[in-house]
């Protein structure tokens, strides 16, 4: 999946339960280079 790719570590899922990481904030750290490749698109509202 995409977001194998996106931060880390993984969160693992359990018995349909994820265990919520030790670290500050979401307790995963974001790969800024997977973000800078990723391709998307910008939409707003008028």
């Amino acid at each position: 999946p995409w977001q194998n790719d996106l931060y880390e570590p993984l969160l693992k899922v359990v018995d349909g339960k994820v265990e919520v990481p030790a670290e500050p904030g979401w307790g995963v750290h974001i790969k800024r280079d997977w973000l800078e490749r990723a391709q998307y698109q910008k939409s707003e509202l008028d």
